[in-house]
């Protein structure tokens, strides 16, 4: 073969493998994200994508709002869960307002519960806290419990942000003849530990060894309760006896529809020992020495202001009413002038003419009597 020759076919073959080479990139070699194929079709890695691998994938998280496959079958994965834009750059979720997340696959909580409660998922909600009744439950299985969040807020504070103020309540002053709560606690043990939950707030630990002047101290702990008598029915000391003894709690300051104590117990008195409530105003309870005692449901009412003045939230004040000759102040909860900070005391004397309003009730309801309270429209 001619050197002519030679040189000719050395040509062709440099073409056909720079056509070849021609034919197989790809757009920016794929940014060195993937690998280019025979098509010049560029296959990204797993965190890239986009025709030249440019782009970043952004975090997927179960959907928000998403078409059903099936029966109650839906949330499937999405970018950024549907609540956010993803930023292709850098592979972030520009989140719309009120979601938190690196997929915005939470809902947060609005201005951090202001310093006054606890921002929590509803898993965690059910895991840290009881319900009102002490119930404790668990939600962990839903496909929302640990996206949506909110606040629990602290005992004194209200409201979705924890914004707003409880103001005191009290019992009104132109209703009588109304008792107390008293709740009953039974326990038969000699030895262990016990706590009583009070609208899911735990007691200190009570042992089995501990007088009433203990008990009325791990009871007023809580946060919800002020003030509560402690009587034995058995004057031996102790609050746990083998012997019934039974324990009467009354509720001094908290008054209207209180809900159950609820007792959580130790290991040790879990398996030798009883603790035992009543609470309904029917059952009752018998001890050693053939006394029976009954529970009793409180009949006072727990109003806002005690009926008789109006909450400002900002500060959690009652501004008790002061109208047509009739004024009212901070009672001691039983009618008398105290420092509950209720307006559940009659300042201009014993007797009442009106309901509350500069025009009765506002104008906006019916004063019923001999209470003077108003029955609103």
């Amino acid at each position: 073969m001619s050197k002519r020759m030679n040189m000719i076919i050395f040509f062709i073959l440099i073409f056909l493998i720079q056509f070849s080479y021609l034919l197989s990139s790809c757009p920016n070699n794929c940014n060195g994200h993937g690998t280019c194929d025979e098509f010049s079709r560029c296959t990204c890695t797993k965190q890239y994508w986009g025709p030249d691998c440019s782009y970043r994938v952004c975090p997927k998280g179960p959907a928000w709002n998403d078409f059903a496959t099936s029966t109650d079958t839906a949330h499937h994965l999405a970018t950024c869960s549907n609540r956010g834009l993803c930023e292709k750059t850098t592979g972030t979720c520009l989140c719309m307002e009120g979601f938190v997340g690196a997929a915005c696959e939470r809902l947060d909580c609005y201005s951090s519960c202001g310093g006054y409660g606890k921002c929590l998922t509803m898993s965690d909600l059910a895991k840290y806290t009881r319900d009102l009744k002490s119930n404790s439950y668990t939600y962990d299985t839903v496909w929302d419990a640990h996206k949506i969040k909110g606040c629990t807020c602290d005992p004194e504070f209200y409201g979705y942000d924890c914004s707003l103020r409880n103001c005191p309540d009290g019992d009104d002053p132109l209703t009588t003849g109304q008792v107390n709560t008293i709740q009953l606690v039974r326990c038969i043990a000699n030895t262990g530990s016990f706590v009583l939950y009070y609208k899911g707030y735990p007691s200190r630990t009570i042992y089995a060894n501990d007088d009433a002047s203990t008990v009325k101290a791990a009871l007023e702990a809580i946060p919800f309760i002020t003030s509560v008598s402690i009587t034995f029915s058995q004057n031996l000391g102790t609050v746990c006896q083998t012997d019934t003894n039974i324990v009467s709690v009354e509720f001094l300051d908290q008054f209207g529809e209180l809900p159950p104590l609820v007792p959580l117990m130790d290991s040790d008195m879990s398996v030798n020992g009883r603790v035992t409530i009543a609470a309904d105003g029917v059952t009752s309870f018998t001890d050693v020495s053939g006394n029976i005692v009954v529970s009793q449901l409180g009949t006072k009412e727990a109003d806002v202001c005690a009926n008789r003045g109006v909450c400002a939230t900002v500060d959690g004040l009652c501004l008790c009413f002061a109208t047509n000759g009739d004024s009212y102040g901070s009672s001691n909860g039983y009618g008398g002038p105290g420092t509950r900070g209720d307006c559940g005391y009659i300042t201009s004397g014993d007797t009442v003419s009106t309901c509350p309003g500069g025009i009765e009730c506002s104008g906006h309801g019916v004063c019923v009597t001999p209470e003077y309270r108003c029955t609103c429209s």
